[in-house]
This record gives structure tokens, C-alpha cells and sequence, in this order.
């Protein structure tokens, strides 16, 4: 298991990235948790609603994911 967790860093050698190339990539992570206001869960929920509530949030997440982690275009005519 511990030879899986640390193949799956960024760092491991299999990727090929220089020292340099990874302190590049550090500035585009934002380590953050997700929170989404518009989601609530409260004493009196069941717990498949919990869970159908979670799966909203993944999904909103995901959702937010994609579209922060695409180029967004630009342009313009005259």
C-alpha cells in the first residue's frame, strides 16, 4: 500500500519532473475543501437524504472542478 501511495505523487520519479518543474507547478495548487452555502444538513435529515445531499455537493464540486481547470477563451473584433 505504501509503494501505491507514493507513486501516486507528483513527485514520484515515474512522472519525470526536475525540482524546478514541480516548485512551478506548487504555484497552480490551491489545497482547499469545498464548500458549497446553498447545501444543508440538519438532525432531522435520514441518512439516505445525508447521503443524497453529499452526492449533490461531489457533483457541484466536480462541476466547479472542470470548469476552473479548462482555458477559457477569449476574444475580441473590431
Amino acid at each position: 500500500m505504501t509503494e501505491l501511495t507514493e507513486q501516486s505523487e507528483i513527485s514520484h520519479e515515474q512522472y519525470g519532473f526536475t525540482q524546478d518543474e514541480l516548485d512551478l507547478l506548487k504555484a497552480y495548487y490551491v489545497h482547499t475543501d469545498y464548500v458549497n452555502e446553498n447545501l444543508i444538513v440538519t438532525d432531522i435529515d435520514t441518512s439516505q437524504e445525508i447521503v443524497n445531499t453529499e452526492n449533490k455537493l461531489y457533483k457541484y464540486a466536480q462541476e466547479e472542478l472542470y470548469a476552473a481547470s479548462h482555458p477559457q477563451y477569449r476574444w475580441s473584433t473590431s
